[in-house]
């Protein structure tokens, strides 16, 4: 950022730099410089798409899905094929519960990642080349994608969904198949060359068929389920890990597995399994509504804690996230060095409570944090997060009590006790690389 603003001092084109330090800010959560940027990369240059869509994402994460929206429909407006803007409007579409817009903009951005959906006309054409091109990383194989596709094509054959003419496809899936079993692992990719397998090449991650779900009146979630109880049970079980049965009414269920057996759409190979996604053609009414109807189901009882008032900002930017409230905790300290908490402010019966910080290394203040919590009814169950874990001698002990399901650190300094099952250590390299990309791009 220090950067940045030099290069703005010296006489820098102003908006692109005002773009990229929102982008930054955005990155840290520091919503409101990042708006104060993007709106003052918009003075200077208004038609800037990206510098709309910059600020929409920051409105969708503060949950102004209306501003967002606008901004999005303003970005697209002036760049039509802007996929992530067409994403993010779904978004906040879907946010606003506008299941049939979100859908539509979820499958605008599919179709600029893959293409149009294939008609019978152009199914039955295999000669013609498939648009857009693909780079070659994501032509890359390997046997679990291929078994997939083969299994998929040959359900889509034996449904009718497909012309005969894809007997030769699926023949041609198999002998690559065969050339690459036993070459390459679950975790890699292996390119194929596409002179030798011309029918692989053209319809290769293609959406070759997508499947239309009718549209279901009434609940989709089973509403005879109690969701409180799963609940308990998922806390209660070591690991955490609970089976639900019957989680869909049976008509939803049906539309469900319809669409994912029969749309071409599971493109991302991921170690041992394929993924889909809502950017990527992994969209519909039907997944919007079931997403929606679930996440209100589930319980929503719980609360971001600050353990302090310098702690609130980064509780609000959590609570802003999970959708849920801040409760902040007052403390005072004895003699220079004990801590007590004298107030709670906010409500936490009943309540599961998440106390973020910024770091833990006696874990004197998160300990005193969970005994002021249990005092006032809050679950016995919460999860502490900390961008630092130190842990200093006696810090683990402190914080192994029975109150405390979780604790999330991430592994900016080196963390010994990987042997404490509560212990998550989460890895910065993902966000180090993300910065480092929008840096040089």
């Amino acid at each position: 950022m220090a950067a940045y603003r030099d290069a703005l001092g010296h006489g820098a084109s102003a908006a692109p730099i005002h773009l990229q330090l929102g982008v930054l800010h955005a990155s840290l959560s520091e919503h409101e410089h990042a708006i104060d940027h993007l709106e003052k990369a918009l003075e200077l240059a208004p038609d800037d798409a990206d510098a709309l869509c910059m600020l929409g994402t920051v409105m969708n994460d503060l949950r102004r899905f209306e501003e967002a929206a606008a901004l999005f429909e303003r970005a697209l407006a002036l760049r039509p094929d802007f996929a992530e803007a067409h994403f993010n409007l779904g978004l906040a579409r879907f946010e606003r519960s506008d299941f049939r817009a979100a859908a539509h903009s979820f499958a605008r951005c599919a179709v600029l990642n893959r293409g149009e959906p294939w008609s019978e006309a152009r199914r039955a054409d295999l000669s013609a080349q498939p648009s857009p091109p693909f780079p070659p990383e994501d032509m890359a194989v390997n046997e679990i994608k291929l078994r997939h596709d083969c299994e998929q094509i040959e359900y889509l054959l034996g449904l009718g969904r497909l012309p005969a003419s894809y007997q030769e496809v699926l023949e041609d899936y198999r002998r690559l198949l065969e050339e690459v079993r036993g070459k390459v692992g679950i975790d890699s990719v292996v390119p194929f060359d596409g002179a030798r397998h011309p029918l692989v090449a053209r319809t290769y991650k293609r959406p070759i068929y997508l499947a239309s779900p009718p549209r279901l009146e009434g609940p989709l979630v089973n509403p005879e389920l109690d969701f409180r109880a799963i609940e308990d049970g998922y806390l209660g079980a070591k690991p955490n890990i609970v089976t639900v049965d019957g989680l869909l009414a049976p008509g939803a269920l049906r539309a469900l597995r319809q669409y994912c057996l029969e749309s071409t759409i599971w493109n991302n190979i991921k170690p041992g399994y394929l993924g889909a996604y809502f950017f990527d053609g992994f969209c519909s009414e039907l997944l919007l509504r079931i997403a929606l109807e679930l996440r209100e189901r589930l319980p929503r009882d719980a609360v971001v804690v600050a353990p302090d008032r310098g702690r609130v900002s980064l509780a609000t930017h959590y609570a802003q996230c999970l959708g849920t409230g801040v409760v902040v905790l007052h403390k005072r300290r004895d003699d220079g060095a004990e801590v007590e908490v004298t107030h709670v402010v906010g409500d936490v019966a009943e309540r599961t409570c998440l106390i973020v910080d910024d770091m833990i290394s006696t874990g004197t203040t998160i300990a005193k944090s969970v005994k002021a919590l249990v005092s006032k009814g809050a679950r016995p169950e919460m999860m502490v997060a900390a961008t630092h874990g130190l842990f200093l001698p006696g810090a683990r002990e402190k914080l192994d009590s029975a109150a405390v399901r979780e604790v999330f650190v991430a592994d900016t300094v080196a963390v010994k006790d990987e042997d404490w099952r509560k212990l998550h250590v989460v890895s910065i390299a993902p966000l180090m690389a993300e910065a480092l990309r929008r840096f040089l791009s």
